[in-house]
């Protein structure tokens, strides 16, 4: 309780968590796009309505890395890494996943 009435206190630390949050929103729906996914991000997941999702969402978890799959309309929903090291690895199991992934206009 005490560490949530501290965080609701602390307007700067309020301000820089918005602040990291966009960013790493935004870094999270570049790297999807850059794979060649579009994107409708939020500061903390990017969702993707893409025909490949359930062959992503299997190919990520292959690599332990979760996501929220949606049957209709055929989605993935990716969750913000918590630190650089999650980031990496994510990055390293999207290049991989292409690699297999029909593109989106088979």
């Amino acid at each position: 309780r005490h560490a949530v009435a501290a965080a609701f206190a602390d307007r700067a630390w309020q301000a820089a968590a918005r602040e990291r949050l966009a960013a790493d929103g935004e870094r999270l729906a570049a790297l999807l796009r850059a794979h060649g996914f579009a994107v409708h991000a939020t500061p903390l997941f990017s969702w993707t309505d893409d025909p490949r999702a359930a062959a992503l969402h299997a190919a990520l978890a292959a690599h332990g890395i979760w996501t929220r799959h949606f049957a209709r309309p055929s989605s993935v929903r990716v969750g913000l890494p918590g630190n650089e090291g999650e980031w990496r690895r994510l990055a390293d199991a999207l290049a991989q996943c292409m690699t297999t992934l029909q593109p989106a206009s088979a």
